[in-house]
């Protein structure tokens, strides 16, 4: 065996090898957790921009839809001899145009709450990815200090 004083110093430099090999396995663990997050934030932005563009399809249908209904309600008044000019046939005119525009309007404001709830997915994945860095710094911290004070209680013993 060897003496207590050459035990301790190599007690004291497994304790320094232990202590860099657990940092070293918290660091990759945040990079992990970190590149997750970041997939995430990734994944949400595709959501909101999809949300935005299926927005925008929703309301060039609805106007499709409209100027289609347009069309065959004109058609429709003509066969039955109204005039566009009668005040029926306007009042007709501006209800319709006013129910597309309140579509239009519900419509938008769907697809807001759709690319608000997933932007709340982006931040949410970035201040994951950020708390990570925050638990790597206090394990180091916790590990660091462990080691230190087993290294202080060792060298005590010298």
């Amino acid at each position: 065996m060897c003496d207590p004083v050459t035990a301790t110093y190599l007690t004291i430099a497994a304790t320094a090898g232990t202590t860099l090999m657990s940092i070293q396995a918290q660091k990759a663990s945040m990079k992990m957790q970190q590149q997750q997050a970041e997939f995430q934030r990734k994944q949400f932005k595709m959501q909101a921009d999809a949300a935005e563009l299926e927005t925008v399809q929703a309301e060039n249908t609805r106007k499709k839809k409209y100027l289609s209904k347009l069309n065959e309600n004109r058609a429709l008044f003509s066969k039955m001899n109204i005039t566009t000019d009668s005040p029926s046939y306007r009042a007709f005119l501006k209800a319709n145009k006013e129910i597309m525009k309140t579509d239009i309007q519900r419509l938008r404001l769907q697809g807001t709450e759709k690319r608000l709830a997933a932007m709340y997915g982006v931040q949410q994945a970035d201040l994951t990815g950020r708390m990570a860095k925050v638990q790597y710094k206090q394990g180091v911290a916790t590990t660091v200090g462990r080691s230190l004070l087993s290294a202080n209680k060792l060298y005590g013993e010298l």
